[in-house]
């Protein structure tokens, strides 16, 4: 393994860990759907929208480690960035192509595998269905209202007793979507990033690095 491959190794291996924690915020966003937080609703719906906000900032962090060949991305500016839709603006004028891809692992059959594999795939990009990158910003954005009380002049006058949770169940759904299964293509065309949220032996997300055949 060439130095150049051993560091975007480490970058995945960051971004996987990044991948582990939204793992366990969702975790929490189920526990307010199902009611099983012992909270009065309106408390336990805000605890819904904090795990979203802080989900929306580790994909954009993720995509900051992802991207670290992006020599703008180590600046000081950067280096320091937290806010999602900050990050998120700005590595899209760096990488347009930056957004994790939500995909589906296919099985080749046998015969249209050049050395006859029988465990190879096609990774078809999902059509809809997934949390998109603007998306991302807009429901930012929205976590933020849900998680600000306003200034005098906009005071959120919020019921106490009710607050919608279907909007929680679509975002969550539409991340896991997106996640479940993704690629992320660095700036360096010949690398590819597959990364799956749960492997079937250990639970645990899957990150590989891999080299396109030109």
């Amino acid at each position: 393994m060439t130095p150049e491959q051993q560091t975007a190794v480490d970058r995945l291996n960051a971004y996987a860990s990044l991948m582990e924690e939204i793992k366990y915020r969702h975790a929490a966003i189920q526990l307010v759907l199902d009611g099983r937080t012992g909270l009065p609703h309106l408390v336990a719906h805000e605890l819904g929208y904090l795990q979203l906000r802080y989900t929306c900032e580790l994909i954009a962090l993720g995509c900051l480690v992802a991207h670290g060949d992006i020599p703008a991305v180590q600046s000081k500016r950067l280096r320091k960035a937290w806010a999602a839709d900050e990050i998120i603006n700005t590595l899209d004028w760096l990488h347009p192509d930056f957004f994790p891809h939500a995909v589906k692992q296919v099985a080749l059959p046998a015969d249209q595998v050049p050395d006859g594999s029988k465990n190879a795939y096609d990774l078809p990009r999902l059509s809809d269905g997934f949390l998109t990158k603007d998306e991302l910003v807009t429901l930012y954005h929205e976590c933020g209202t849900v998680l600000h009380r306003g200034s005098l002049d906009k005071l959120h006058l919020r019921p106490q007793r009710h607050a919608d949770t279907e909007k929680l169940r679509e975002y969550l759904a539409r991340i896991v979507a997106l996640l479940n299964h993704h690629t992320i293509q660095p700036i360096d065309p010949q690398y590819l990033y597959i990364i799956m949220m749960k492997t079937d032996s250990t639970g645990n997300v899957q990150a590989n690095l891999f080299a396109k055949i030109s």
